[in-house]
């Protein structure tokens, strides 16, 4: 017998082993919406699964669900944003990383649009929606 006809069969349950491993992450990394607050303009969530530390900074993805579709300046109209958020719960400071506009509601649809200039760290304004992620996160 043809010894690489061995050995490719040998690699499957391998092969096998990486794709349950795949599916189970694809599975474990559906996002755990958790609603932080809601206003006349929509609904503000937070992936409590995202949320990772290092130190006093926290990182974590946020979405705003639109209620009336929203356009861009480009005139592309999308129904809610995804966020990815840095939080630094000693300063009180936080910063957007990078922001996609979407089509559908909740996070679904195609991609409208996608800004991924990180900006410069802003206090966290008291009332605001990213001082409830604070108490949330910190």
């Amino acid at each position: 017998m043809n010894e690489n006809r061995v050995s490719s069969w040998a690699s499957i349950p391998a092969l096998a082993a990486v794709l349950l491993a795949l599916q189970h992450a694809t599975v474990c990394a559906a996002p755990n919406w958790e609603t932080v607050t809601k206003s006349d303009q929509g609904v503000f969530a937070i992936d409590a699964s995202s949320i990772t530390r290092e130190g006093a900074v926290r990182k974590f993805t946020t979405m705003l669900d639109y209620r009336q579709t929203q356009t861009t300046a480009e005139g592309k109209a999308y129904l809610s944003t995804l966020s990815q958020v840095q939080l630094d719960c000693a300063q009180r400071v936080a910063r957007i990383v990078n922001l996609s506009y979407l089509s559908g509601k909740a996070g679904s649809g195609s991609l409208v649009y996608r800004e991924t200039i990180i900006r410069d760290w802003m206090p966290i304004v008291p009332t605001s929606p990213i001082e409830q992620l604070a108490k949330k996160v910190c």
